[in-house]
Formats: structure tokens, C-alpha cells, sequence
């Protein structure tokens, strides 16, 4: 027989066996709810940020729009106006060659090369480049020579502007100022839309947005043994002051077009010296604009 305390001892020892598990299944309940509640709490929180997010990303859209509905606005308003802004905006580059940016609009290297196919060159060229003509034309350097007689690089600049010149499919070659195409029919006459006086601090930004131009320098009897490389007056005499098309430039030289015919230079090109007004050719110029 069990004695009395015996059955007590046992019952309270059973009791607090049950209860401390009793405490422990609800500790673990407790714990569970309380993660489960974290859990939805950081989910409405999650989903809050991002429809906040899809909220800004929608405003900066709209924004965008208006913006830019704005700014079309102004254009209208300010056509004259909008080229000169956006030149003015555009990034440098660290290096550019039109040559190889625009290829068709870069013919045939010439032989027979003077101030008017250098001038002439660079029309045509930049022509082709903002889209005026769908190829590279060729302008007729015999118009020019015959019609405006100067030996001033404004003064043909200006008759661009003020007079223009014909194709060569037109006026292939003149002994006098021509007053119809060669074949009998009317001269259709292309213009510059004015000049430009370019700094050197110009020079880059130029020929990025707008293409190349013409440039004055020294010729040196050494540049005729001229191969590869960047050219820089060593030994020679001075030969005369030549007009070539400045086309490109890198970090330390400018790209020009050559005289020469292709077989000469780099495929009738040459690199000279950039920063130290090599045979003068950084001094200020004067160019056309085509826009």
C-alpha cells in the first residue's frame, strides 16, 4: 500500500512535469505569432515602399513628358536659336576623325589642290555631313576662281554666302565667269548660310558638331618626305602658305587632308603637332556654315 504522502509526492511531481511542458508548448506558440506577425508587418511594409516607388517613378514620367512638351514648345518658338544651343551644350570628344565618322562623305584625294578645292572640300563635306546633300558633291572649283577673283580666304568665303557656287556636273571648268551651266541650261547655285571666325579654343568643338573646315599653315620642304607619324618642321625651306581641311585631331596632334594624291601621307592625310601652333596652323581661321 502507497502511503498518503507518497500519492501526493507523486501527483505534484506529475503536475509540475505537465505544467513545465505546458509552459514550454506555449512559449514555442508565443514565439511562432510573434515571427508570423514581424513577418506581415515587414511584407505591408515591403509593399508600401514599393508602390511609393512605382508613385515616384510614375511622377518622374509625367514630368519627363511635360518637359519635354515644354522644350518642343520653345523650339517652335525659337527655331533660330535651338542649333546655337545645342552646339554650345555638346560634350568634347577626347579624340574624332570625320574621315572615318562620315566615309561617304570624303571622295578622292586631289593632286591639283589650292585654297578653292580646300574651301570647297570642306562645303561639300559638311554638306554631307548635316544632311543637305544625300552624297558627297563635288563644287566647282573653276566657278569660284573665275567669278570672285581674290586671293583672300574671307573674301570666298563671304561669295559662298552672298553668291554660292554650282556643282561641276554644271560648270566643269570656265575661263570666264559662267552665267549658265556648261551644257547651255540654267546655274542652280548653292550657298553657305554665313562664315564663321574659328579660335583655336573652337577648333575640337567645330569639327564635332559642325565638320571640317579649312586652315592656313606654313609648307616646309620637309613635309613632302612626310610617311607616317605626327609631322613637325625639322629641316627645309619654306615653300609657300598652303590651305588644307582640318578633318580630326587626338590627345596631341591634328588630322589634316593632304595635297599630294592618296599615295601620299597616310591614304592622303597627315597627323601634325597639336598645342604648339606647328607651322602656324593654329592660328584664328575663317569657315562657312552650311546651317
Amino acid at each position: 500500500m502507497y502511503k498518503q504522502w507518497d500519492i501526493e509526492q507523486f501527483i505534484d511531481g506529475r503536475y509540475r512535469r505537465d505544467y513545465k511542458q505546458y509552459k514550454q508548448v506555449l512559449r514555442v506558440s508565443q514565439n511562432t505569432i510573434i515571427a508570423k506577425q514581424n513577418i506581415q508587418t515587414k511584407d505591408v511594409k515591403f509593399k508600401n515602399s514599393l508602390h511609393q516607388v512605382q508613385c515616384e517613378l510614375l511622377f518622374i514620367f509625367v514630368l519627363f513628358i511635360q518637359v519635354n512638351m515644354i522644350i518642343v514648345h520653345f523650339s517652335q518658338l525659337f527655331t533660330p536659336f535651338q542649333t546655337l544651343i545645342i552646339q554650345n551644350t555638346l560634350c568634347f570628344l577626347d579624340k574624332f576623325d570625320a574621315v572615318q565618322s562620315y566615309p561617304h562623305c570624303f571622295g578622292q584625294i586631289q593632286t591639283a589642290y589650292d585654297e578653292n578645292s580646300a574651301l570647297l572640300d570642306a562645303f561639300a563635306e559638311r554638306r554631307c555631313i548635316n544632311g543637305l546633300d544625300n552624297q558627297l558633291q563635288q563644287y566647282s572649283t573653276s566657278y569660284l576662281s573665275q567669278c570672285k577673283k581674290t586671293t583672300s580666304l574671307l573674301q570666298k568665303v563671304r561669295f559662298l554666302t552672298q553668291t554660292g557656287v554650282p556643282t561641276t556636273s554644271c560648270v566643269d571648268s570656265a575661263l570666264i565667269c559662267p552665267i549658265t551651266c556648261d551644257d547651255g541650261s540654267s546655274i542652280q547655285l548653292f550657298k553657305a548660310t554665313g562664315t564663321s571666325m574659328l579660335l583655336l579654343s573652337q577648333f575640337e568643338q567645330k569639327l564635332v558638331n559642325e565638320g571640317p573646315f579649312t586652315v592656313q599653315m606654313q609648307y616646309y620642304q620637309d613635309l613632302n618626305d612626310y610617311t607616317t607619324g605626327i609631322y613637325e618642321h625639322k629641316s627645309g625651306i619654306l615653300l609657300d602658305t598652303v590651305t588644307v581641311d582640318l578633318v580630326g585631331y587626338d590627345t596631341d596632334y591634328w588630322i589634316c587632308k593632304g595635297w599630294f594624291g592618296k599615295q601620299w601621307g597616310v591614304n592622303g592625310y597627315f597627323k601634325i603637332r597639336k598645342g604648339t601652333n606647328e607651322c602656324g596652323i593654329e592660328e584664328e581661321t575663317v569657315t562657312v556654315k552650311v546651317k
